[in-house]
């Protein structure tokens, strides 16, 4: 973490446009790894610095993978009202830039700021909205397509619709592979989560203990 660290104080000292592509690429990579990390203010910061980079070089496809990262973090910190700011200028980019896929990612991450806010009515459509695009451009991206879904039952058991909550996740849940790596588990642990509730709220309680120990069973098998 402190060779990160480090790395990002001194690509932030960099001055000028030159090699801009590069150091964009580089400044992304520390900013992943400080957000992994949990150094929320480091990773703003150099998000803030690749942003003013790309706009003055002129790389409006930066700009939208940075705008999203700068909201992703806001979102962590708590700062939902920056969260959606950055969200919508990176919407703006993706559309300007015609990039499907970038939408996509930032209706998801719409769909979760609100799920986390309260404002479920809003996610639900924030994540219809995403499998309307991903539909409409026939893309194959099966992460986008279950990120959306999850936030789909999340939103649809906070607004009491258990029933359409329990069949959704059942598809899901139905359709879903082993995980084999960390990331994988973490996104089918989430999905767990999600089914448990809907199962208990339509009082299927023995097959949500069952859920629950696999989820359990995850954890162990990836303690990260």
């Amino acid at each position: 973490v402190d060779f990160f660290r480090q790395l990002g104080k001194e690509l932030l000292q960099l001055r000028g446009r030159s090699n801009a592509k590069a150091r964009l690429e580089c400044l992304f990579r520390t900013c992943a790894f400080l957000w992994q990390y949990g150094d929320h203010r480091g990773a703003l910061a150099i998000a803030g610095h690749a942003i003013e980079l790309a706009a003055a070089t002129d790389k409006p496809t930066e700009l939208r993978r940075y705008y999203l990262a700068q909201g992703v973090l806001h979102a962590d910190s708590g700062d939902s009202g920056l969260a959606l700011q950055s969200y919508l200028k990176s919407l703006e980019y993706a559309s300007k830039l015609d990039d499907a896929l970038g939408e996509c990612y930032v209706w998801n991450n719409l769909a979760a700021l609100f799920v986390n806010s309260g404002l479920f009515g809003e996610a639900l459509a924030c994540a219809v909205q995403c499998l309307r695009i991903a539909d409409r451009n026939n893309l194959s991206n099966l992460e986008v397509r279950r990120r959306a879904e999850n936030n789909i039952v999340l939103a649809k058991h906070r607004l009491g619709d258990h029933s359409g909550a329990l069949a959704t996740a059942r598809r899901l849940i139905s359709g879903a592979q082993d995980p084999r790596t960390a990331y994988e588990a973490t996104s089918r642990i989430n999905l767990e989560q999600h089914f448990i509730l809907a199962l208990i709220a339509q009082g299927e309680l023995g097959e949500a203990r069952k859920h629950v120990a696999f989820a359990q069973k995850l954890l162990t098998r990836f303690p990260a």
